[in-house]
């Protein structure tokens, strides 16, 4: 059996061939731009995904010169491609941190109650989800939406692109706020809000089943002598926690790419309203019957890039002289020792629990002392304190996961010792890094039937790679210096907001 999983990001794709051992044979990415028209205003063009997305998937099945069986995609959730008669892009799509949505958060409210939609849908409502965004295209570009025939999230398109069908996922679809968590279909309540018919909208079949074969010209353009059947994928936060063996209940991934998130599966008492109140959702998973959290912050490997960009472009320069890894090189400078200073990590928006797309970052405690490693060593620290802050909040909800895989392209061994110090929680790497893949690969297994379950699938793909235990070194000063991290973003709003 030789698969592959195609990973659509926030700014990249990866595609990666496996084997039915968990093994990389090849891999490929290429990326892509987030447009921004407008202050507040961020766009994804789909032709430029789906561009980037055939330049991968030819790449990497190239590299690992064997006939692939199988492809399922995974992609970011909210924003939404809509397509016209012919299948093309309407326009571009309005991304999940864009702020045209906020304003019918209200409305919403107002028409059915905020406390309901999200007892239905499993998600706490906000601006960020696809239906604010739609009722925001039904005010001020109705057209776009007269003439829209079909309506994606990012994964469905690619399947659309492939195969010619229009289909989801229930987590992709719960992404969406129009999806009832209860009956596992479209609602009818929700939908129509936005003036738009269930008709666009796609079947919804589960993650791991087949969507059918791959079209003989996209094969043909894509270099495959074969068609491969192409599965129905998933949300890219769940294709994480698959590929991380998140298979009972409490266990859990922290994936870090651009953005962090701590994916972990509820068990059945988990207080889900609580949960809600603190902005976390309850999201199908992939398991039938079972749901995931998401603890997040929009900020993640992007702090790392955003200083190495601003601060250290000499850096950059002496390790591709070198032929090193600038990260690699950036890590191996940190400081020993606990920074003084304290950062918020908000560079955009914040996550849960605030959700609040106005918060900023903010660095606390500058003398003229202040060094640059002091620096760094508090934006990895701040980091990690807004992720401990999340799991602290899981645990209120009856959430306790006891260690965390830790996975994705942010994810740097040389700072996981800090992690797993201030988190107060054993991690552990994975022998693919990129689980989001792995958890692809597995469900092409199943949907191929070298498994019966994603169980069987885990025990054969899935490897653990190395522990990091927490350490007392330095645990009294976390302790105080988180305290003192969960007040920033109080003061800091009432600073700049008033």
């Amino acid at each position: 059996m030789i698969v592959m999983g195609l990973d659509v990001g926030t700014s990249s794709c990866k595609a990666a061939v496996m084997d039915g051992n968990g093994a990389v044979l090849s891999q490929s990415f290429r990326e892509y731009q987030l447009l921004s028209p407008r202050p507040g205003w961020f766009e994804m063009n789909p032709h430029a995904v789906w561009d980037a997305c055939k330049q991968a998937i030819t790449a990497a099945a190239q590299r690992s010169e064997r006939s692939i069986d199988a492809l399922a995609a995974a992609s970011f959730g909210e924003a939404a491609v809509l397509l016209d008669k012919i299948g093309e892009p309407r326009r571009d799509s309005i991304f999940f941190t864009d702020i045209r949505g906020n304003e019918f958060v209200s409305e919403l409210d107002d028409r059915l109650g905020v406390s309901a939609v999200t007892q239905w849908t499993g998600m706490p409502v906000n601006g960020m989800y696809t239906l604010p965004k739609l009722l925001w295209l039904a005010r001020h570009s109705p057209e776009v939406l007269d003439k829209t025939a079909v309506m994606l999230p990012f994964g469905g398109y690619v399947n659309y692109m492939l195969t010619g069908r229009a289909v989801t996922d229930p987590s992709l679809a719960s992404r969406t706020l129009m999806f009832n968590r209860h009956t596992m279909t479209w609602d009818d309540r929700l939908f129509k809000l936005a003036g738009i018919s269930g008709d666009i909208l796609p079947d919804v079949i589960p993650a791991g089943q087949a969507v059918g074969e791959m079209l003989p010209d996209v094969a043909a353009e894509l270099g495959f002598k074969n068609r491969p059947l192409v599965v129905s994928g998933c949300h890219d936060q769940v294709a994480a926690a698959i590929g991380a063996g998140v298979m009972t209940a409490n266990s859990a991934v922290d994936g870090v790419g651009s953005a962090e998130c701590i994916t972990v599966m509820l068990p059945s008492d988990a207080d889900t309203a609580r949960l809600h109140r603190h902005n976390i959702c309850a999201e199908p998973y992939a398991i039938e019957g079972t749901y995931v959290s998401l603890a997040f912050n929009n900020t993640g490997g992007s702090a790392s890039r955003w200083y190495l960009d601003t601060f250290k472009e000499g850096l950059k320069e002496h390790s591709m002289v070198k032929g090193i890894n600038a990260f690699d090189a950036l890590n191996a400078q940190i400081s020993e020792n606990p920074s003084p200073l304290l950062f918020l990590p908000y560079l955009s928006g914040s996550g849960t629990p605030h959700m609040d797309a106005n918060a900023v970052g903010a660095l606390l405690g500058l003398t003229v002392n202040t060094t640059g490693a002091d620096i760094y060593r508090a934006l990895v620290e701040g980091l990690c304190f807004e992720m401990r802050y999340n799991l602290d909040l899981l645990r209120q909800s009856g959430v306790d996961p006891p260690e965390l895989a830790v996975s994705g392209g942010g994810v740097a061994e040389a700072l996981l010792h800090i992690k797993a110090g201030i988190l107060k929680i054993p991690l552990y790497t994975l022998s693919n890094p990129q689980s989001g893949n792995t958890g692809l690969a597995m469900l092409c297994a199943v949907a191929l039937r070298e498994f019966g379950s994603l169980g069987q699938a885990s025990e054969a793909m899935v490897r653990r790679k190395r522990i990091f235990e927490p350490k007392r070194q330095n645990s009294g000063l976390y302790d105080e210096h988180y305290e003192q991290y969960k007040r920033m973003y109080q003061c800091t709003k009432a600073v700049l907001h008033g």
